[in-house]
């Protein structure tokens, strides 16, 4: 695992995150406000194997430990609500939560299982189709 640039991105040399000897940080991390946040951040945890609180709304995934391997499992722990390239291009925290919520607020084109063509097909009168 890398360190943690101040972008919050791992700057993936590989390193500790904090030099051996060091105290940890002792900035207060943001901590996850919203209940997508808490969900998300419960779940990260779970998968990480590691306490809740020690996870940041500012925090990536993968600067934290994540893996490919792990963000599948994490996509399955959240019945697919995210997929792993939803988790690759959004993950920090806070901006995979706020990708959910977009995709789960009434009336979302983009909302799960509600993609275009991935419904019924219907004809004239609304009826799904008979396709033989």
């Amino acid at each position: 695992m890398g360190r943690r640039a101040e972008h919050g991105r791992s700057d993936g040399d590989g390193g500790p995150a904090e030099p051996a000897g060091t105290a940890p940080r002792t900035a207060p991390r943001p901590v996850p406000w919203t209940a997508t946040e808490r969900r998300l951040a419960a779940a990260w945890a779970a998968e990480l194997g590691t306490a809740p609180a020690r996870i940041g709304r500012d925090d990536d995934f993968f600067a934290l430990g994540g893996t490919s391997l792990s963000a599948v499992r994490l996509a399955v722990a959240l019945d697919r609500v995210v997929s792993v390239r939803d988790l690759t291009a959004h993950p920090v925290l806070a901006d995979l939560a706020r990708l959910v919520d977009s995709r789960t607020r009434p009336g979302s084109a983009s909302a799960p299982g509600h993609e275009p063509g991935s419904g019924p097909r219907h004809g004239p009168e609304g009826d799904p189709e008979d396709a033989p």
